[in-house]
């Protein structure tokens, strides 16, 4: 796999978003590795898929995605956060995480992930 080429997994609970995503990703040239729209299934897959970077829906379904974060981050696996809610109410320690903002913008997912790789 090129250097830049990532296997993302997709944390996103509205199918739509989720659907745009995986789209922009394979755009920037990179692959999916998996998609969940819950918070069980996005722990299951953050222990088991193979990955190398992940885009977290901060909310999914009114719970937070941070048991998600910690499993990457437990893994070693970088990742960026996405909200639609102002960044300043992410709470800490991940405020410290890249985060893009919601609806994406390829542009800036582009830059997120670079700079959070």
């Amino acid at each position: 796999m090129e250097p830049s080429r990532k296997r993302v997994l997709v944390i996103e609970d509205n199918s739509i978003l989720a659907v745009a995503l995986e789209e922009t990703l394979l755009h920037l040239g990179h692959a999916i590795a998996g998609t969940a729209q819950s918070l069980d299934e996005g722990v299951r897959l953050a222990r088991d898929a193979d990955m190398d970077f992940a885009v977290v829906d901060v909310d999914l379904h009114g719970r937070d995605a941070f048991p998600i974060v910690d499993v990457l981050h437990e893994r070693g696996i970088r990742f960026v956060l996405a909200t639609g809610l102002p960044h300043d109410e992410i709470p800490a320690p991940y405020d410290k995480s890249v985060i893009v903002s919601k609806p994406y913008d390829m542009r800036e997912l582009e830059r997120a992930i670079t700079s959070a790789s």
